[in-house]
């Protein structure tokens, strides 16, 4: 019974400190704008996981390439106007993820809508670089990433050029169940 009780608090603060995706604010994703996109409470390095909105389990339609260090991202919103999509926040060094709510994808003021899906489609982006980082390694199944990293002596105005991977077949929408993820849903309502 002692045992019991011992793993149980265990768990349970094992799982206090589970990584913590925070749901980009309203408005915050625009279509070919860049978005930062943060976390908190991960213990290494995290994958980007882009799902049509409501759906946390299958094949993603994107995914961003591994950031190494820090806890924001900035993406460039590749992918179309007017739905909803969900983003799970996976912490590669314990497996667990936690996803965002549902967050809509506003249109381009501009009306631009040239950098849909470019990012999955072997289009390079340019991403600013502040305390995100990406890897060079890509997660097994993705094809890849690449990185430039900033002239030396230089911080304000660097660049990251990455790329993600988005699934092909069925209109890109996941397929089955992902056996191999764990998750943990979660949210932060106060992110602005």
């Amino acid at each position: 019974m002692l045992v019991s009780l011992a793993l149980f608090l265990v768990g349970s603060i094992l799982r206090v400190h589970a990584i913590q995706a925070n749901t980009p604010g309203l408005n915050t994703l625009v279509e070919c704008q860049p978005a930062q996109l943060s976390w908190g409470d991960s213990e290494g390095p995290v994958q980007i996981l882009v799902y049509p909105g409501g759906v946390s389990s299958g094949t993603p339609l994107e995914t961003l390439p591994t950031v190494s260090s820090g806890s924001t991202v900035t993406w460039l919103v590749d992918l179309p106007a007017g739905v909803e999509y969900t983003l799970g926040m996976r912490d590669l060094a314990t497996g667990e993820t936690s996803f965002t709510a549902p967050a809509f994808v506003s249109p381009n003021p501009q009306g631009d809508t040239s950098c849909e899906g470019k990012n999955g489609s072997g289009q390079q982006s340019s991403l600013p670089v502040g305390s995100e980082t990406a890897s060079s390694t890509p997660p097994a199944g993705t094809s890849g990433s690449t990185t430039q990293p900033p002239a030396s002596g230089s911080s304000a105005g660097s660049t990251v050029t990455t790329q993600s991977t988005t699934t092909p077949g069925n209109g890109g929408f996941p397929s089955g169940p992902d056996a191999s993820q764990s998750s943990t849903a979660s949210t932060d309502d106060n992110n602005p």
